[in-house]
């Protein structure tokens, strides 16, 4: 998988004040808890409740935006938005899509 650019490492360390300790935390913590946001996508696609999508989908953008994750920002960013205008068109395409960002994003996270 190509991992260039799917952080701004810039952004990122600037985010943390330089602090290593805190983002190998922050890692840690997105790693525990990312599988369980996607599984909450996952079934509120299956079931169009919007209502957990918007939920899911937000918690997750904030969560990779912290790492100035930009595509999986978006990605995430796009699902919520389905879900609140209701509109589950595409849905499986653009869960497919925030998966890759995440595999992504996973795979820049261990190299840091």
């Amino acid at each position: 998988m190509q991992v260039t650019n799917v952080i701004n490492n810039e952004e990122l360390y600037a985010r943390v004040a330089g602090d290593e300790e805190l983002l190998h935390e922050i890692v840690e913590l997105f790693m525990e808890d990312h599988k369980n946001h996607l599984f909450n996508i996952k079934d509120a696609l299956s079931k169009k409740d919007a209502t957990l999508l918007v939920r899911a989908a937000h918690t997750l953008k904030g969560a990779v935006a912290t790492f100035a994750a930009g595509s999986a920002t978006e990605a995430a960013l796009k699902l919520e938005m389905m879900g609140r205008h209701q509109d589950f068109t595409g849905g499986s395409e653009a869960y497919v899509k925030l998966e890759k960002e995440i595999d992504l994003l996973k795979e820049a996270l261990t190299s840091l």
